[in-house]
């Protein structure tokens, strides 16, 4: 009986270790996974802001294109 109770507590000691073990590396994980997560995030609100500001200078260019045709266009026009 005394051989059964030390394998039972062995078999304990060693599923206690394993689940803690599991339980370890699986929080680590999920830490490493947040973290990455927050990075990703940062990362596409950086890209978000810089897609802005081309989307901006976009407009400018587009405008000042538009605003140089009707220049055109109107002395163009002026001349005939």
């Amino acid at each position: 009986m005394n051989i059964t109770t030390r394998y039972n507590n062995v078999d304990i000691f060693h599923w206690v270790t394993s689940t803690h073990v599991f339980f370890s590396v699986s929080c680590r994980t999920k830490i490493q996974l947040a973290n990455e997560i927050d990075d990703y995030t940062k990362k596409l609100l950086e890209d978000y802001e810089d897609l802005d500001k081309l989307s901006i200078q976009a407009d400018i260019w587009h405008s000042k294109y538009k605003a140089s045709r009707s220049v055109n266009l109107h002395n163009n026009n002026q001349l005939f």
